[in-house]
């Protein structure tokens, strides 16, 4: 079954927005700042960065290929993934208000 426009341009905006959050994030780090997500923050402190990281692309590719693979057949899987777009645009926003304001 093929995608809609909106889910594909959803599932874009859903890696670029990973991407801007692992960038931002690595930034914070090497500036001193915490991790403000405990379960990365635990990875963090028992793993090192590594490990943060890849827990960061395995759950951004595991929604992508949820996203990919099901939102054709439920309708509010296309509303959680614009959410979730919502929300990690705010993340990405408070991680370089904290790296260059604060």
């Amino acid at each position: 079954m093929q995608q809609a426009p909106d889910v594909q341009s959803a599932v874009a905006i859903f890696a670029g927005l990973n991407l801007l959050d692992i960038a931002s994030t690595r930034a914070a780090i090497g500036a001193g700042l915490a991790e403000g997500n405990q379960i990365p923050a635990m990875l963090l402190a028992s793993g090192g960065e590594a490990a943060m990281y890849l827990f960061k692309v395995a759950i951004t590719l595991l929604v992508i290929a949820a996203a990919i693979r099901l939102t054709p057949y439920y309708r509010r899987l296309r509303f959680g993934l614009h959410i979730a777009n919502v929300v990690l645009a705010l993340i990405v926003m408070l991680n370089l208000l904290q790296l260059f304001v604060l």
